[in-house]
C-alpha cells in the first residue's frame, strides 16, 4: 500500500484529483472549487502546500492593508480558501481579482509553499505570523519571527508529528420527539455527514449520557433514547465554523419533524 498523509484524522493518497498535466493554480482551483474544500485541500497538500486555520474577528484588515504586509513573503506562494455555505471560495493575494470581502468570524484555510529554494524562513513560521496578522493585525516582523510548527506538515516539510486538535466547547442537543427511532438517526446522520463533507478538516464528536458515541446507529436500541434526553457533540479540528446551524439542525433531527430532512439530495450547510 502506497504512503498516505494524514490530515485533521482524514488520510488522503499524496496525489491530487484528475488535472490537465500542470495546470496553472488559478486554473486548478477554478476547476476543483465546484468538487468541495476535499478535493481542492487534497491538490493543495500533492502539491506540497503547509496549511493552518482559523476564525477571523469581528474586525479585520482590508485587501489593501493586507496586501502591503503580504507581497513582503517573497519566496512563498499563498493561497486562501474560505468555506462558505455558498460554496468554497478561493483567493490568490496575489492575483487582485481573485480578492473578495472577507465576512466577520468566518473560517479561512492559509496554505503557503515555497516556490524558490531555501527561503528564509520556514512555512509554519510564516502561517503562525500569518495568523495574528489576520486575527490581530500584528505586522509581519520577518526579522523576529517564532519558529512555530505547521499544523498539519505536508509532502516536503519532513515527517508528521501527532496532530494537535482544538475542541470546541460541547453543546446541548433535547430529544423533543415522544418516540425517538431510527428516522430520528437517519436525518441526525445526514447532518453530520454533510457538516463533514462541507468542512472536511473538522470532526464532530457525540455523546449520551456521559458515554462516548463511536456507533451513531448504537442509539438505536429500544427505550436507551427518551424523550427529555439530552444529547452532548462538540466538534474537533483547527477552527470552527457555523456550530449554532450545526445544533440547530441537530436539535430538528432529534425531533417529530425529523422526517423534512429525509429529502433525497438535501443539504443542509451550502
Amino acid at each position: 500500500m502506497g504512503s498516505e498523509t494524514v490530515t485533521a484524522g482524514l488520510a488522503f493518497a499524496p496525489t491530487g484529483p484528475d488535472l490537465p498535466p500542470s495546470p496553472s493554480l488559478p486554473d486548478a482551483l477554478a476547476q476543483l472549487a465546484g468538487q468541495g474544500q476535499g478535493a481542492v485541500h487534497r491538490y493543495l497538500c500533492a502539491s506540497g502546500f503547509a496549511c493552518r486555520s482559523l476564525n477571523l474577528k469581528s474586525t479585520f484588515l482590508t485587501w489593501e492593508a493586507l496586501w502591503v504586509e503580504l507581497k513582503r513573503l517573497a519566496g512563498f506562494e499563498l493561497c486562501f480558501l474560505l468555506p462558505r455555505t455558498t460554496g468554497l471560495v478561493w483567493v490568490l493575494p496575489s492575483l487582485a481579482a481573485s480578492r473578495v470581502s472577507l465576512e466577520p468570524l468566518e473560517l479561512v484555510v492559509l496554505y503557503l509553499k515555497e516556490s524558490t529554494p531555501d527561503p528564509k524562513h520556514s512555512p509554519g513560521t510564516l502561517l503562525a505570523a500569518l495568523s495574528d496578522l489576520l486575527r490581530l493585525r500584528t505586522p509581519l516582523d520577518l526579522e523576529h519571527l517564532k519558529a512555530e510548527p505547521v499544523d498539519w506538515p505536508q509532502k516536503g516539510f519532513g515527517k508528521a508529528p501527532a496532530v494537535l486538535q482544538n475542541k470546541s466547547p460541547k453543546h446541548l442537543v433535547e430529544v423533543t420527539n415522544e418516540l425517538f427511532h431510527h428516522g430520528n438517526l437517519e436525518a441526525l446522520g445526514k447532518v453530520l455527514r454533510d457538516y463533514e463533507e462541507t468542512y472536511p478538516l473538522l470532526k464532530v464528536r457525540l455523546s449520551h449520557q456521559g458515554q462516548p458515541v463511536q456507533d451513531l446507529y448504537n442509539l438505536f436500541q429500544w427505550g436507551r433514547v427518551r424523550m427529555g434526553d439530552r444529547i452532548s457533540f462538540w466538534v474537533e479540528g483547527p477552527a470552527f465554523s457555523d456550530l449554532s446551524r450545526l445544533k440547530a439542525w441537530m436539535t430538528k433531527a432529534c425531533s417529530g419533524n425529523y422526517s423534512v430532512m429525509l429529502k433525497s439530495g438535501q443539504r443542509f450547510f451550502r
